[in-house]
């Protein structure tokens, strides 16, 4: 279950950069056009026109807005299973914490045999 919750967390995280990354250029070149018909702004942008064509931080906040809802919920679906890991990892030690106590144990017992046949021969 964990290192599927991993791997969710790896794809969707890729995916958010990636989509990122396509919209970010898009909207760059969009910018640059000062083609306000392809911005495809909402009715309820916040800037007047004459201003969001000229700040490129604020016309990004603007351009395409139902690409950058998109670009959000794929960011919270990779945030949602990347908050994921440490809760899981937790519970899988809870599960496994006798299994493993025993193994550390174990480690331990060898690892004393093997001081103790250090320490002698350095007495040698």
């Amino acid at each position: 279950a964990m290192s599927a919750i991993v791997l969710e967390c790896n794809k969707n995280l890729a995916q958010y950069q990636s989509e990122k990354k396509r919209l970010s250029e898009r909207k760059g070149d969009l910018f640059e056009s000062k083609n306000l018909e392809e911005w495809l702004l909402g009715d309820d942008c916040p800037y007047p026109l004459e201003v969001i064509k000229r700040n490129k931080k604020l016309a990004f906040r603007v351009i395409l807005p139902e690409d950058t809802k998109k670009l959000l919920k794929i960011r919270d679906l990779a945030g949602y299973y990347c908050n994921k890991v440490p809760e899981e990892f937790q519970r899988v030690c809870k599960e496994n914490r006798e299994e493993l106590c025993g193994y550390l144990v174990k480690l331990a017992q060898m690892n004393s045999g093997i001081f103790s046949a250090v320490s002698f021969c350095n007495n040698c």
